[in-house]
């Protein structure tokens, strides 16, 4: 018997299906398409309009400066804007600063949706993961960014919530047309260079150091935020809005006349200090300046009476007795005009400098050489001391470069741009010093320890420096001589009690070594000596270098931690670690 089998489908009949549907597909797809775009582009337009709702409610107080601001607005109504993406093709989001409020636009920079006020400029935001002005768009940079450190932009720049640029560069020194931008550095803060003298900038949130080498005369630099360190002012006009505050503002000698600087009504610089004889200085009424360093027969600074200032001197010193002078008179502006090398204070000080007022110690770029037991002691409480630009140099006899001394409480010391080498035992010495504030920023540090901190309660910050552990040390086989880059210390001779407790150093940007040139001695990155106890120490985005990755910290206290990038963790008593 036959099994009889059942019929297939022909070549020709299966060539007629496959043609059928290629035509339906030809002519049902794009409509398809087309319905799904339209009901992309209708949530997006939604989107935008919902997002300028809020931003409209929230702007009857006042407009956003920043697109961080912008965001802040609109993620109280519940959108994180930094997180969304346009969905219909070819679109993206973009924020507006001249009206503030966010639109929906094509490739090529026309509007889709929401509102605009311009196409494709300086006005005009977008969220990005890095630097480009290939559009001419101004640029936030989203959450997470790790590119270069420093950054040279053309356009406006809102670093975000990022904290690991060290430097921007404005630089439009050969622009013929003018523009104005915004510039807003976060919460952090870096050091900032303007050179665009027929432009405009905006500046928000924070600065370690601010250098205007050039901006128009007449619509000006304009300072919303803080200047933590330094504002170098040479060309151009330079306003201090209501609120903002720069710790010194200098007018560089070599300014012209056409330079101007305005201190608006509320705006505060602690200290102004004006070396142009021609560039002119102006306070406006319910400002605040405490110091003004001038001649005081300078006509180019006006200053209300209603303002009250302290008026001070400025004192060039280029020895050693020059500068022991000036800070026994108290002098509170002095300024080397050459290298100066310095033995004993006095028969009883074995130290090269002492502080005891307030003061601001500017090196101008000069080497203070050391041939003392100390380099400069703070020794005084409630005081303010600013060191800056100058190498430090000690002897083979130096055992500590900058010390405040044991007892001196809440002193504040800003270190800038300073360079600390020569020092055999610690490079920053703070002692049982309850209220200290330390601000280290722009400097290099090298010595056995380059952060040695004693005793509690204070607070320590570390921005842009480098700090090199550098372990010289004879070889002791009992670990003596071990140590580390920074110590959180313990009284290890066990004469006193004054160990380490309740510090926070907060350290970011900033290269952190670890190197030994004993046969055996081991140099950690940091150390919790015995009795350290409840210190926090937070890194940022830094870069750590060490010869052994597991010796890379140790902890002999208790109730210790490292907050690493975010990340917390608490140490163990009698333990080494890896960074």
């Amino acid at each position: 018997m036959y099994k009889k089998l059942k019929k297939g489908f022909t070549i020709v009949e299966l060539v007629i299906v496959i043609a059928v549907i290629g035509i339906l597909s030809a002519v049902l797809i794009p409509t398809f398409s087309g319905l799904v775009n339209k009901a992309n582009l209708a949530a997006d337009e939604t989107l935008v309009r919902n997002i300028n709702q809020q931003l409209q409610i929230a702007g009857d107080t006042e407009k956003n400066g920043t697109m961080s601001q912008a965001l802040e607005d609109a993620k109280e109504a519940g959108y994180l804007v930094e997180s969304i993406n346009a969905k219909s093709s070819g679109n993206q989001l973009v924020w507006d600063s001249t009206i503030d409020r966010f639109a929906l636009v094509d490739k090529d920079g026309n509007l889709v949706a929401g509102q605009l006020s311009a196409s494709k400029n300086v006005d005009v935001w977008v969220i990005a993961k890095s630097y480009s002005n290939a559009d001419g768009y101004s640029i936030y940079l989203q959450k997470g960014y790790n590119g270069e450190k420093e950054l040279t932009i053309t356009t406006g720049l809102d670093v975000g919530e990022n904290t690991n640029i060290t430097k921007i560069t404005y630089d439009r020194h050969d622009a013929t047309v003018g523009q104005t931008v915004t510039i807003n550095t976060g919460a952090e803060g870096c050091n900032l260079i303007v050179n665009a003298p027929k432009d405009t900038v905006n500046h928000y949130s924070y600065l370690l150091n601010l250098d205007v080498q050039a901006v128009d005369a007449t619509h000006s630099y304009h300072e919303f935020g803080t200047v933590k360190g330094r504002a170098n002012v040479v060309v151009g006009h330079v306003v201090v809005e209501p609120k903002g505050y720069v710790n010194e503002l200098k007018v560089d000698e070599t300014a012209p006349a056409t330079t101007k600087v305005d201190i608006q009504a509320t705006g505060e610089v602690k200290n102004l200090v004006v070396d142009s004889e021609v560039a002119q200085v102006v306070v406006k009424p319910s400002a605040s300046v405490e110091t003004v360093v001038a001649p005081a027969a300078a006509t180019n600074v006006t200053i209300p009476a209603s303002v009250e200032v302290e008026q001070v001197q400025k004192t060039e010193v280029s020895t050693a007795a020059e500068l022991k002078a000036a800070l026994e008179n108290g002098d509170k502006y002095i300024v080397f005009t050459a290298d100066i090398t310095a033995g004993k204070w006095s028969s009883s000080d074995n130290v090269g400098a002492s502080i005891t007022s307030d003061v601001v110690l500017d090196g101008a770029g000069h080497t203070f050489t050391v041939t003392a037991g100390r380099a400069i002691w703070v020794d005084d409480s409630n005081v303010s001391v600013t060191i800056k630009n100058m190498k430090i140099v000690g002897g083979s006899s130096t055992e500590r470069g900058i010390q405040v001394n044991g007892g001196c409480t809440g002193v504040e010391l800003v270190i800038d741009n300073v360079e600390l080498s020569g020092i055999t035992h610690y490079g920053i010495n703070i002692c049982n010093n309850a209220g200290v504030i330390i601000n280290l920023t722009n400097s290099k540090i090298t010595s056995w320890g380059c952060l040695n901190l004693w005793a509690a309660n204070y607070q320590v910050y570390v921005n842009n420096c480098e700090l090199n552990g550098l372990n010289n040390k004879a070889y002791n086989a009992d670990g003596w001589n071990n140590f580390a880059t920074i110590v959180l210390e313990g009284d290890t001779t066990g004469a006193t009690e004054d160990h380490s407790s309740n510090i926070t150093v907060d350290i970011k940007n900033s290269k952190i070594t670890a190197s030994t040139t004993g046969q055996g001695n081991k140099q950690s990155l940091i150390g919790f000596n015995t009795g350290a106890k409840y210190n926090v120490v937070s890194f940022s985005d830094c870069e750590f270098v060490t010869s052994d990755a597991n010796h890379a910290g140790y902890c002999s206290g208790e109730g210790n931690s490292i907050i690493l990038d975010g990340e917390s963790f608490e140490l163990p008593s009698g333990c080494y670690f890896g960074l």
